[in-house]
């Protein structure tokens, strides 16, 4: 998850994609680096105007957070933190394809006791 009041600034900066997108909007994108090499391929879910939920690959979560730590502005006005999995899912009460197509769908809530 990526929080604060420079979270859009931050991911419009490091993702290849538009993430100034309506609350609620899932994008496909990818990390890139300052030369535009390609760094982690996911998918973002914005939940509030300063708030990304970010998805990666199988695998490589621990890797694309570090990086995104590393290259987080460092005033502090970004957190880059990890959800375990079975922790907290965000709710979201609709989501649209980044491509703006019909297709949408609700994820329900859920809280692990672990």
């Amino acid at each position: 998850e990526v929080t604060g009041p420079g979270a859009l600034a931050f991911m419009q900066r490091i993702a290849g994609n538009q993430m100034d997108r309506p609350v609620g909007s899932v994008t496909y994108t990818s990390f890139l680096d300052p030369r535009g090499g390609i760094k982690a391929d996911l998918t973002v879910m914005r939940l509030g105007p300063e708030r990304f939920w970010v998805l990666t690959g199988n695998g490589m979560g621990w890797h694309d957070l570090a990086w995104m730590k590393a290259n987080a502005p460092q005033d502090g006005s970004v957190q880059a933190v990890a959800w375990s999995p079975g922790s907290i899912l965000p709710r979201a009460a609709a989501t649209t394809c980044a491509c703006g197509c019909a297709n949408r769908s609700s994820i329900a809530s859920t809280r692990s006791s672990a």
